[in-house]
Order: structure tokens, then sequence, then C-alpha cells
């Protein structure tokens, strides 16, 4: 939430983390301009896997990595203690405290371009294997 004072500075961060998908599709692109296929995978399968990699990359950015940061400099300052004294428990307090929204953006892009990706058909799944895989990701966070 730090981030809205600063709107040229969102809008700034959300730019990079564009240019770095960006760099990641070119990337992609490039191998697959000489080949069909990279080991079983085609460039839709490359891609797809992308999108996932960042999405869920980004969800745990947005959700913990500047909570995290903090919390060491927390315990390192000796203001931890004041959050084990709130009837909430601490844990669950300064895990989300502090929201990039930057990675929001992002989020949203490679969710959309997975759904455009299956849509399309693209990427052949059925509706058991994505709710296979969203069991499985859920446990991750």
């Amino acid at each position: 939430m730090r981030e809205m004072a600063y709107p040229k500075n969102l809008l700034f961060l959300v730019l990079v983390q564009i240019g770095w998908f960006a760099i990641q599709i070119l990337t992609i692109q490039i191998i697959f301009s000489h080949t069909q296929s990279l080991a079983g995978w085609s460039r839709y399968d490359a891609l797809a896997l992308m999108t996932i990699f960042s999405a869920v990359v980004s969800t745990l950015r947005l959700l913990f990595e500047m909570s995290f940061t903090q919390f060491c400099a927390d315990v390192h300052n000796g203001t931890f203690d004041f959050y084990c004294t709130r009837p909430l428990d601490p844990r669950i307090f300064l895990s989300f405290r502090r929201l990039t929204l930057e990675h929001v953006g992002v989020i949203l892009f490679n969710v959309g371009l997975l759904a455009v990706l299956i849509a399309r058909g693209m990427i052949h799944t059925t509706l058991l294997s994505v709710a296979g895989f969203l069991a499985l990701l859920v446990p991750a966070f």
C-alpha cells in the first residue's frame, strides 16, 4: 500500500515487471524460431510454463517478500515483541502487513494470458488436470 503514495514509482515498477516479462517471451520466441519442439515441449507449452511460474513468483512476492524483510528488521530492532502481545497471531499479521502492489498487474496479465492460451486451444488440458494443478498449487502458498 505504500506504493500508492508515489504513483509514478508504482507505474515504473509495473513497467519494469512488464519489461522482464517481454524479455522472457522474446527468449522463448528466439528458442522456438529454430525448432518446433524442445524435449517434447511446444512453443505454447513453454509459454504456459513461463506464465505459471511468473504468476506464482509474483504472488509470493506480493504477499510475503516485503513482510519477511521487515520481519527480520523487527527481530533485530526488538519490536517483534510488540506484535506478540496483540490478540492476533503475530505470524498472520506479519505475513500480510506490507503488500507490494506492482505484482498485481503481472499476476493478472499472466492469468489472462494463460486463459487465452487455453481458450484458443494452444494448450491441451482437461478440467481434471486443471483441478489437479490447482490442488497442488494451493499448498505451495
